[in-house]
């Protein structure tokens, strides 16, 4: 059912492109006004998790293609901040990367203006830094003043094209490339797996560490591991609440 919706979803989005190209900003910043305003709940598993990694005695790195901001959040309420980069990690800071940008990844122009110019096509709109945002309030005055800009957020459609501060997004996924490359232990979570996204599956598949895999498509990710000719992987289980407690047990412990 799941990857029926990323499917459709996808074919719609490569649609509105076509139809409406000019409007991808706005759509953009809509996607980041919806997403920013998502908060974990007291009994959320990302309070687990981020416990979890605080445990670990290991360099642990999140990765996510996530848009939300569900992890900083858990992690600043546990007293953690957060560092988009892999090493060195400051003291209580929390080693998480975007690898399709975040609703508070935000064009930074510095004193310079810039309103009601439209663009298209497939190049990269607005180059520019990333200021990060600290607050739900920060993202959302942003998405509604701005007519020109939008957050640096991939589009969910194939290529995953960033038209917004795409260096900053870039390099999150060079630094994912690094950390994947030198994991002894490679979780993906909820993570479906689609060959076309090299700049995922082709890390991961090069990868040498062991790959577990956890989500509701294993014969699919076995058939992958199969012909990339990789043998240490694991099927760990179906959802991430049934994982925890495993990826608990192996990361802290060993």
């Amino acid at each position: 059912m799941r990857a029926t919706f990323e499917k459709d979803f996808e074919e719609g989005m490569v649609e509105f492109r076509s139809r409406r190209d000019v409007d991808s900003t706005a759509f953009l910043r809509d996607i980041a006004a919806y997403f920013v305003q998502f908060e974990p709940g007291p009994r959320n598993l990302y309070h687990d998790f981020v416990a979890t990694i605080r445990a670990c005695n290991q360099l642990t790195t999140i990765a996510t293609t996530n848009y939300d901001v569900l992890i900083e959040q858990a992690a600043t309420q546990a007293g953690l901040a957060v560092s988009y980069k892999v090493h060195p990690i400051p003291p209580n800071n929390l080693s998480v990367l975007k690898l399709h940008g975040s609703c508070h990844f935000l064009p930074d122009l510095g004193t310079n203006i810039m309103r009601g110019v439209s663009f298209s096509g497939n190049a990269t709109n607005v180059e520019a830094p990333v200021r990060i945002a600290v607050s739900t309030a920060e993202v959302l005055a942003f998405c509604n003043s701005e007519d020109s800009l939008a957050p640096a957020i991939a589009l969910y459609a194939p290529g995953k094209r960033v038209l917004f501060s795409s260096g900053f997004v870039l390099r999150q996924q060079e630094l994912w490339r690094e950390a994947v490359s030198d994991a002894d232990v490679i979780y993906t979570v909820g993570l479906r797996v689609l060959p076309a996204d090299e700049h995922i599956w082709g890390a991961i598949g090069s990868a040498k560490g062991a790959i577990e895999y956890v989500g509701f498509e294993p014969d699919h990710f076995l058939s992958w591991a199969d012909a990339k000719g990789r043998r240490n992987v694991h099927v760990l289980a179906k959802s991430f609440e049934a994982a925890l407690p495993h990826i608990h047990g192996r990361i802290v412990t060993s």
